[in-house]
């Protein structure tokens, strides 16, 4: 949100028709009808409306970073072709069934109550080779429980803190 508590416009990005990467940082917008015919690959956005329609067939879309101030429906991303990384962590998704079928899905990052529920609904999307607890409390059980369930091989893990460089 701005200083004046509404959220951004995005249609002055319309200016950079080579725009690849949009990371909206501690600002919301409430629409992404501008990024429609823009070639972003990677997306990390507050919505304030949650209204994922304008991502609907995007071409481009590989990596979408979501929080949402009101619940979203994930529908319109079964149309977008490219779509490999997906955080619903900061993100109110009723209804998690739709992950299922996101084929090119290899990344997903969901809460423990996300979790949950995608797992109670038996949607588990089928291709992930990565999957991410974003609660700041999950256990490496919790951890490998989940990556277990969704069919990763868990045998030989390596747990880690702090940053890795090359």
């Amino acid at each position: 949100m701005r200083g004046d508590g509404r959220p951004h416009q995005l249609s002055p990005v319309t200016a950079a028709p080579r725009l690849r990467r949009l990371h909206l940082n501690r600002s919301t917008t409430g629409d992404l009808t501008p990024l429609r015919d823009l070639p972003v690959e990677s997306l990390h956005v507050t919505l304030a409306q949650g209204d994922l329609a304008p991502l609907a067939g995007h071409a481009h879309l590989t990596s979408l970073d979501l929080t949402t101030t009101a619940p979203t429906d994930l529908t319109p991303l079964h149309s977008v072709p490219h779509l490999r990384g997906l955080d619903l962590s900061g993100a109110d998704a009723p209804d998690l069934t739709v992950l299922a079928d996101l084929p090119e899905l290899r990344y997903l990052a969901l809460t423990g109550r996300q979790r949950t529920a995608l797992l109670a609904g038996d949607a588990v999307p089928r291709h992930l080779a990565a999957a991410r607890l974003a609660d700041e409390d999950a256990t490496l059980d919790d951890a490998l429980a989940w990556a277990a369930r969704l069919g990763l091989d868990t045998a030989n893990t390596l747990r880690t803190t702090g940053m890795i460089t090359p």
